[in-house]
């Protein structure tokens, strides 16, 4: 059974927000100045007393139904073009509600963790942003809070769609304002955007708990979640004597303990799931944009429990699962777009490069094989910052996805991507798709490919473009068996194809 079916029925009224006596009980996604996805049916569904009739007008449709046995309802309305401003009329028994200032346009949910939830305050050249982002047509709503399993009704504070406009923008997610304005300008219709973003926040937060226990791959993360109670208890002890010890320094003069870290570790599986990504559907959008993976790079942000094992290795594991039980909640493939981690550290000097940040980008990088996937390449875009600045470049390369993706326009919108590696006795033959009008390089020669024997020690090589391939070798390994390339914390290479997308990095190797 899905995770959705195993949910309590209470959880219809999370997103309310609206008097559940003697009213209109809607999901609280509908709200005045909302923008829903056009060209698609819409289902508008809420709660109320088992047999109470109800009735939903919009854009000239009408649909009525009743409250069902188990208090729940759910109309669906026609597929409607782009356009507003438009009101949704929604009657239940004696009471009825009036939306306003609703528009039609293209409905994208933007989530992952802080690089995603970063306002646009926050950015470059903030100021001159927020005052040029007038554009009262794109529309945004955030979502916050968190459930455990079963859920016990969902903190998501109240809710409400903002226009963006230089007194709202500020707010309103960097990457996901970018993205925006890029389709908005090229498509010309309204373009709503959810955003389900949580800083810190792991990938195994964002799955469900049913879908862990019936995947062996989460066995790990499962027993860990066992020891949650007793970690948090001790966790709270060196916290508190901490704390006490703050105070007594300003009493006596004395040296406080050192600051304990921050208790790593969610209360239970999946709380962004339950609490910001399942109470969205089946809320009709286009597709996901996603950014999200430094939490699996970093074990050292947790001091607290030194002994936490790297995520990074799992991601690829974890990441395509993700993916698929979200697409289930909505019942379709839609477009899932994702950002690449950016640059961390420094360049290498060696070509031992062992790094978790390396290992999510690998990850992100082999769930591409998952369809109707797409993923923005940071390397040459992104200063090497656990905040990179630059947001402008990235949501510009997450609307290029869309519009070869969701809008199937014919152009390339990914640098190359390894497909396959041949290797000919001394040389290795490597095969990119994503080629556009071919592969070029960024500088005088070839940089950050790496490759390694038998041995399985790694040295730096010389590589050349040969047509759509790229043929590596060195003089230390007479029989190479594996390539890496930009595989470090800084993805350090200069491979490009015409179109000025950089490649991503890549391991061949298992090891």
């Amino acid at each position: 059974m899905s995770a959705r079916g195993l949910l309590l029925p209470g959880i219809i009224a999370v997103l309310a927000g609206l008097p559940a006596a003697g009213a209109v009980n809607v999901i609280g996604l509908f709200r005045d100045r909302m923008v829903v996805q056009r060209d698609a049916e819409l289902p508008v569904w809420g709660w109320g007393t088992p047999g109470e009739a109800l009735t939903v007008e919009f854009a000239g449709a009408k649909s009525a139904t009743e409250v069902d046995g188990e208090g729940r309802w759910k109309v669906t309305l026609g597929r409607l073009p782009a356009g507003g401003p438009h009101e949704m009329r929604i009657t239940q028994g004696a009471a009825t509600v009036t939306l306003t200032d609703i528009l039609v346009g293209e409905v994208w949910i933007g989530s992952g963790q802080s690089n995603m939830q970063w306002g646009l305050k926050n950015m470059n050249h903030a100021a001159e942003e927020i005052a040029a982002a007038d554009y009262p047509d794109i529309r945004f709503l955030t979502i916050q809070g968190t459930a455990e399993r079963p859920p016990r009704g969902i903190p998501c504070g109240s809710l409400e769609w903002f226009p963006c406009t230089p007194a709202t923008a500020g707010n309103l997610s960097a990457v996901a304002y970018f993205f925006a304005r890029e389709l908005h300008n090229h498509l010309k219709v309204p373009i709503g955007l959810i955003i389900t973003a949580q800083g810190a926040s792991p990938i195994r937060s964002w799955i469900s708990a049913e879908t862990m226990q019936a995947n062996p791959i989460f066995k790990e993360t499962l027993e860990d979640y066992t020891s949650v109670p007793g970690r948090y208890k001790a966790f709270r002890e060196k916290y508190d004597a901490y704390e006490q010890s703050l105070v007594k320094s300003k009493e006596d003069g004395s040296q406080p303990l050192p600051w304990p870290g921050a208790f790593e570790g969610d209360r239970s599986p999946g709380p962004y799931f339950y609490g910001r990504v399942y109470p969205l559907a089946p809320f009709a959008m286009r597709g996901v944009i996603w950014y999200q993976g430094e939490n699996e790079t970093m074990s050292f942000l947790f001091p607290a429990r030194p002994e936490r094992r790297n995520n990074s290795r799992t991601y690829k594991e974890f990441f395509p699962v993700m993916i698929q039980e979200w697409r289930s909640l909505w019942g379709r493939d839609f477009p899932f777009l994702y950002v690449q981690l950016a640059p961390a550290n420094v360049p290498p000097k060696a070509p031992v490069m062992e790094s978790g940040w390396a290992e999510v980008r690998d990850g992100q990088r082999r769930t591409l094989s998952v369809r109707n996937t797409a993923m923005v390449v940071t390397a040459d875009i992104c200063e090497p910052d656990l905040h990179p600045r630059n947001k402008v470049d990235v949501g510009r390369r997450l609307a290029l996805a869309a519009r070869a993706l969701a809008y199937e326009e014919d152009l390339v919108y990914s640098g190359p991507i390894l497909e396959r590696v041949e290797f000919r006795g001394r040389e290795a033959v490597l095969a990119f798709a994503h080629v556009g009008g071919g592969l070029v390089v960024k500088g005088e020669r070839l940089e950050g490919f790496a490759v390694a024997g038998a041995d399985r020690v790694f040295h730096w090589a010389d590589a050349e473009i040969r047509g759509d391939t790229v043929v590596v070798r060195s003089n230390e390994v007479a029989a190479p068996v594996a390539v890496r390339y930009a595989y470090s914390d800084f993805p350090f290479g200069n491979l490009f194809n015409q179109e000025g997308l950089p490649a991503s990095c890549f391991r061949t190797d298992e090891w």
